[in-house]
């Protein structure tokens, strides 16, 4: 994937300024910096989730693209387990992932009886579902405690070996546990990704 000379503002205030870097197809990247850098926005952008920007974005067409967000995403009407069926490619083992992420006795529970550590893995599992090219992580570890943190970067691992993992997160351990790259988004405005 090839971002070129990309360009975000909002209210006057520049996020991206020809901000330009390429990600590979196979492997994983942490994108650190300061609240308000930008580092959502990017994966916003990369989702075709923000389309007020300039700039040319390639290697993103005719990808399968998931998005763990920061907020809770589920479907509140549905049970655990058809919230991840909703989306879950052919063949893919709905039950076996959320026993993965220590979640299978909830299957059939709703959203609104799970605590918020429950939730962020059944946004894992539905992600993971999809069977993605592309998976975005916007601090998906929230609420887990380093035990579940530590078999959820494992899944996550596990699951995307031939994916490209973007993570976002603010603590450096969690990228560590993904064992991925480490780029700091320097900004606003951001012109160029840093490596740590």
């Amino acid at each position: 994937m090839e971002i070129t000379d990309l360009n975000v503002s909002f209210e006057n205030k520049k996020i991206f300024s020809g901000f330009s870097t390429e990600f590979p197809d196979i492997g994983t990247i942490t994108l650190m910096g300061n609240s308000g850098c930008g580092k959502t926005t990017l994966l916003r952008v990369i989702a075709g989730l923000e389309k007020r920007y300039s700039g040319k974005i390639t290697g993103t067409q005719n990808k399968k693209i998931s998005f763990v967000f920061q907020e809770d995403r589920l479907l509140p009407w549905l049970s655990v387990e058809k919230n991840v069926s909703l989306v879950a490619d052919e063949g893919f083992d709905v039950r076996g992932c959320l026993d993965r992420l220590g979640i299978g006795k909830e299957i059939n529970s709703v959203p609104g009886l799970l605590s918020g550590g429950m939730k962020r893995r059944v946004e894992i599992a539905r992600a993971l579902a999809f069977c993605p090219d592309i998976i975005l992580l916007d601090e998906p570890f929230n609420g887990l405690d380093q035990s579940a943190k530590q078999n959820a970067a494992k899944t996550i691992s596990e699951f995307c070996k031939q994916s490209l993992v973007l993570l976002v997160t603010h603590d450096r351990s969690e990228a560590e546990l993904m064992k991925s790259d480490i780029f700091l988004l320097d900004g606003p405005p951001v012109s160029s990704l840093v490596k740590l």
